[in-house]
């Protein structure tokens, strides 16, 4: 009969091996177009706010006042005033994350200048260091260690061979756990912060190891070409 509801079920496959079927009783089916409208109702409450905020000041063309573009779940903002807007937006997207449940992801988050103007502004904004104000969690840190500290480390340690003094990677070492541990006194010890996740930790890098082992590197391809 058409006037009856459907019962969607569903069926997870792993490899070749299908799960038992079971019924769909919330949430939207993948590939469902409701799914996307669904999620453009729950994130205009967001915009709304963003765009009606006094303080927070966004970028003028024309007539026409710039604050912020949605694209599915990616959110872009044009900030002009980033000394008094930056506090703002963070105020108004964590009190919007505590009544909806969406949440920003910091380490996904990118903050660029677009003129020369934008960037001395962005050079004043870093005196004062607003990531105090960010809830990142001691997994976030670590994560930004990984993803904006080591790159550029690695990089040095594959194209210059040269010998780093203990005391360089004592200190190094120092103002990561610093950073870590949001200036307070750390809780675990930095060789278990460092082990693979799968041996029970997370991940953090060390340096002077990597520069054993690039060191090693550099020897081995000097030999073979001897």
């Amino acid at each position: 009969h058409h006037n009856r509801p459907f019962r969607w079920k569903s069926s997870v496959q792993t490899n070749n091996t299908h799960s038992e079927y079971f019924a769909l009783n919330r949430s939207t089916r993948q590939g469902c177009p409701l799914s996307p409208l669904l999620f453009a109702l729950a994130i205009e409450p967001l915009a709304i706010l963003l765009r009606s905020s006094k303080e927070y000041a966004g970028i003028n063309r024309g007539n026409t006042e710039h604050k912020v573009s949605l694209y599915a779940d990616d959110l872009l903002l044009y900030v002009s005033d980033l000394i008094k807007s930056i506090p703002i937006i963070m105020t108004i997207l964590e009190n919007f994350g505590r009544i909806s449940g969406y949440k920003l992801n910091l380490s996904k988050s990118i903050l660029f200048p677009i003129n020369s103007k934008a960037k001395e502004d962005l050079s004043g904004l870093f005196k004062h260091n607003y990531s105090k104000l960010l809830p990142i969690s001691l997994a976030g840190r670590i994560n930004i260690v990984r993803m904006n500290i080591l790159p550029k480390f690695l990089f040095l340690f594959q194209n210059v061979p040269i010998l780093i003094t203990k005391s360089f990677f004592n200190k190094l070492d120092s103002l990561i756990s610093y950073f870590i541990w949001n200036k307070k006194t750390p809780k675990i010890k930095k060789t278990f912060l460092q082990r693979p996740p799968s041996q029970g930790g997370m991940g953090l890098p060390c340096f002077s190891s990597l520069l054993l082992v690039f060191m090693l590197a550099w020897m081995l391809y000097g030999k073979n070409y001897c």
